[in-house]
């Protein structure tokens, strides 16, 4: 349970994504629980912003499991919405049936009373609607271009909007891979070349549509014979000679979906994403020390 992130948890109040398609709704809700308790702590109550972190899964991921893929309201089963929260406050449901399955009972503890925030993670238009409509957070997927983040914020506002909610209370927050170039060349191409590259094999071509890519570069991408052979993602599986291969089928631009550069450049890319619409940015694909360059020149250009 140690590493699920509860230090982190303590001042952000978002831990790693469960898939709530494989995983029974009562379970979800217990891990939540166990989660604030054990990671947390009871005397953090009254400061840390929690949150239960969910998302759907690749397709042909829960394919291979032998599990049905869950989109759009199917995130909104087994009591994970807003409106309806999983039973954290000693709450008995009975004959629960939903869009990924049915539960004749849903119950934790009569004495349970959490306060627990839901969390989602959005990829396409019905999931991003969802989460306005339903969840407290939204969390995007990493190399979302300018214009796919300025949609994607306004897609999950007018669904709260029109679900009656009021739209700053749901935080969308971008995820930025960002890697500064203080850091040698051999730790930064796995972290952008290797780290996309994966994304564009693990999600076929839904990161390429959703950023409104060539899906002709993208398919020379999949069918180049060095890809096809990595046993593995290419981030972590890949040789520093595979990657610098690699990095000639991505065009520039598709890069540029990142902060990159100077820890300047990086503190500015991450103030455009918050220009763009997003509530809050996560930095993500370097370790705290590799990004403390980063976080000095964003605290001495101001927030």
């Amino acid at each position: 349970m140690k590493h699920q992130g509860g230090v982190v948890a303590r001042r952000c109040g978002l831990r790693g994504q469960r898939g709530y398609a494989d995983r029974h709704r009562g379970n979800q809700s217990q891990h939540a629980s166990s989660a604030d308790h054990r990671l947390l702590g009871d005397d953090d109550a009254p400061t840390v912003r929690r949150a239960l972190h969910v998302g759907p899964r690749p397709r042909d991921r829960t394919h291979l499991q032998g599990v049905r893929c869950a989109a759009g309201d199917d995130g909104a089963d087994g009591g994970l919405r807003a409106g309806h929260a999983p039973p954290w406050h000693g709450e008995l449901i009975l004959g629960h049936k939903g869009p990924i399955g049915s539960d004749d009972l849903l119950y934790l503890d009569p004495d349970s009373d959490e306060d627990i925030r839901l969390a989602i993670v959005a990829f396409g238009p019905q999931t991003l609607a969802l989460g306005g409509r339903e969840f407290g957070d939204v969390v995007l997927h990493t190399y979302f271009t300018p214009e796919t983040l300025r949609r994607c914020v306004r897609t999950v506002k007018e669904a709260a909007e029109q679900a009656g909610r009021d739209p700053d209370s749901v935080r969308v927050w971008s995820c930025l891979a960002t890697v500064s170039d203080h850091l040698p060349e051999a730790t930064r191409l796995p972290k952008t070349v290797g780290r996309l590259a994966t994304c564009l094999q693990g999600y076929c071509d839904l990161l390429v549509r959703t950023d409104d890519w060539d899906p002709a570069v993208h398919r020379r991408f999949r069918e180049g014979e060095v890809v096809r052979f990595v046993p593995g993602g290419i981030d972590h599986r890949a040789t520093s000679g595979q990657i610098e291969h690699i990095a000639d089928l991505i065009p520039d631009e598709w890069l540029e979906a990142a902060a990159t550069g100077t820890p300047q450049r990086c503190a500015e890319r991450i103030r455009r994403e918050r220009a763009l619409g997003a509530d809050a940015v996560i930095m993500l694909g370097a370790t705290p020390a590799e990004l403390a360059p980063v976080v000095e020149a964003h605290r001495a250009i101001g927030h």
